[in-house]
């Protein structure tokens, strides 16, 4: 027979002992969760032969001169070789240095020919390198789909900047019918792709919940990138140190996520217009329309916005943004 005191210390002992297993199954239960969401996803062969085959043709080619269509000529065997070399870089966090070296050309828009100005710089950038950051956005587009609202037509599936002119036109239809007050700003910025902070849109790319590890690899391709210029008869190296790289398939997800990075930090929460309940005060698809129902919102608004976008380096262009 056990006395009180011996059954207690037999319990006691046995309590502690199921709790400590518990806790170690735990333990090892968070661990083995953690290895598992650390892991890197691989590659697949069949994204990046949809990334390969989807790629327009004709296009020029980066300094190595492989074209798109000397890739999509190889076929599976390529593409799961491509698949596999892709995931040791995102695991590795590393890509070629070839990757970060580039041609620039200026193509002519408008205006005088004289002024660098009426020039858009597009850059010539490696195939493979950028079959690479068309597989990644595959990865990341339901994080950063997410992490849009509705105002957000532009870079996205299923919507379109028709979808905003018809927004526009039955706000204004609205106002004129009802007699309502409505200012609209019209805004353009200049050279935007050209003059974003790489900074800020990593910045921008965690705080939507992007995972680190595709971050610190596009922070990767981005870092001590150098461009060449034919201006005349000699080569001009130039390095890269602003901007993100025109003509890079993923530059449209980098300028929409730091776009949002400066909106959410406006607080235009007590501006705009009353929908059914819900307050609108912008639309926006690369350039923005801020709406509002008087032109001291407005301006206030604009400040913000402009505030906002310096401390990406964006710059609004005055000449072409207009209030209405």
């Amino acid at each position: 027979m056990l006395d009180e005191d011996a059954v207690a210390r037999l319990a006691k002992e046995e309590l502690f002992e199921a709790m400590d297993d518990i806790d170690a199954d735990y333990e090892n239960l968070v661990q083995t969760l953690r290895s598992v969401l650390e892991e890197t996803l691989p590659f697949l062969s069949s994204e990046v032969r949809h990334a390969i085959e989807t790629m327009p043709r004709g296009k020029a080619p980066g300094k190595d001169g492989i074209s798109v269509e000397l890739l999509q000529a190889c076929g599976p065997p390529l593409y799961r070789a491509l698949a596999r070399r892709y995931t040791r870089y995102l695991a590795e966090c590393t890509v070629p240095t070839a990757w970060k070296q580039s041609s620039t050309v200026l193509l002519f828009k408008k205006g005088d020919k004289e002024d660098l100005a009426s020039y858009r710089p597009i850059t010539l950038l490696p195939v493979l390198y950028k079959v690479f950051t068309r597989c990644i956005p595959a990865c990341i587009r339901r994080t950063l789909e997410e992490a849009r609202p509705v105002e957000q037509a532009g870079f996205r599936r299923n919507f379109s900047t028709l979808d905003h002119i018809a927004t526009c036109r039955c706000l204004i239809e609205s106002s004129r019918e009802h007699r309502l007050p409505l200012a609209m700003t019209l805004i353009d910025y200049k050279k935007a792709f050209d003059s974003v902070e790489p900074v800020k849109v990593w910045e921008a790319l965690e705080e939507q919940g992007v995972e680190r590890i595709y971050v610190d690899v596009l922070r990767e391709c981005y870092s001590d990138c150098t461009t060449v210029f034919h201006p005349f008869y000699n080569d001009v190296v130039v390095a890269v140190q602003k901007s993100v790289r025109q003509g890079d398939p993923i530059l449209s997800k980098l300028f929409s996520a730091c776009l949002e990075h400066v909106i959410r930090r406006c607080n235009w929460s007590n501006f705009g217009v009353n929908i059914d309940g819900v307050s609108l005060n912008h639309l926006r698809f690369d350039d923005i329309v801020l709406i509002t129902d008087s032109p001291e919102h407005a301006s206030e608004m604009l400040h913000r916005l402009d505030e906002g976008g310096s401390h990406c380096g964006l710059t609004i262009n005055t000449s072409k943004t207009k209030l209405m």
